[in-house]
């Protein structure tokens, strides 16, 4: 019997990168991927590839987080059509190219904001009062290292990230009486399309010193079942968040 045989596991932003990783991981360890994205024809490719591979099923859904209708709408089909979710990773979310705060649209922060911080809460929702009511599930968030570390050029993405994390830590003090688990998952830099999305590409010439996205995925499938509270890769850098916290006139004076 693998691990995650008979879980029902919801990925958001599945259709590449970490989410693309994490779906294969789920299914290579017997879960159920059910795979949530705007790219729906993305998603079926990787639907028929874990099938084919694995021999597990593998749902798909076309899915806006910033959207509350349709997020409210999926999960209900979800719900309708595969039963329980066992376990919600929260991993939609994206970056905007690298500017100070005067030079930002306004509009781009809120739609930032709509899907890293809002998206991840509707999605949370979603499920939140059946996991309380049968008193079991997880849910996974995946954040950023720069929750803990802000950058330069980034206000917008770490305010987000800021927001994101504070929303899981509180969450997690609600439902500690509950068996519910909440995690955090603060990766530092991967490499996968993000960086081209953002327009920020020709910034990372060299990605050798990145996380490697299937690596982290691994670590992300590793807490499913566990009471693991947070997980920073790699350490070091949750190290650095510690140290930032404590003493940040320091680092923003290396900085």
């Amino acid at each position: 019997m693998k691990k995650l045989s008979g879980k029902n596991i919801v990925i958001t932003g599945a259709s590449s990168g970490i989410g693309e990783c994490i779906a294969l991981e789920v299914a290579k360890q017997g879960g159920t991927p059910i795979l949530l994205a705007r790219r729906l024809d993305q998603l079926e490719v990787l639907v028929k590839r874990i099938e084919e591979t694995f021999h597990v099923r593998a749902y798909a859904f076309k899915l806006d987080v910033a959207n509350e209708q349709e997020v409210v709408k999926v999960f209900a089909t979800i719900d309708e059509q595969m039963g329980d979710i066992d376990v919600l990773i929260n991993n939609a979310g994206y970056l905007l190219s690298q500017q100070e705060v005067q030079e930002m649209v306004y509009q781009e922060i809120k739609d930032l904001f709509a899907v890293n911080v809002l998206g991840l809460i509707a999605c949370t929702q979603a499920v939140l009062s059946k996991m309380k009511a049968k008193n079991a599930g997880q849910i996974i968030n995946v954040v950023s290292i720069n929750g803990k570390l802000p950058a330069p050029k980034a206000s917008a993405y770490v305010s987000t990230k800021h927001a994101a994390l504070g929303f899981t830590n509180a969450l997690r003090l609600e439902l500690l009486k509950t068996n519910v688990q909440v995690t955090a998952i603060n990766p530092g830099p991967v490499n996968t399309e993000l960086f081209e999305k953002a327009g920020v590409a020709d910034q990372y010439p060299n990605r050798d010193h990145m996380l490697d996205p299937k690596i982290v995925a691994q670590k992300i499938v590793a807490t499913i079942g566990t009471k693991k509270r947070e997980l920073n890769l790699p350490a070091t850098l949750g190290f650095l968040g510690k140290c930032y916290a404590l003493v940040p006139s320091l680092f923003e004076k290396l900085s």
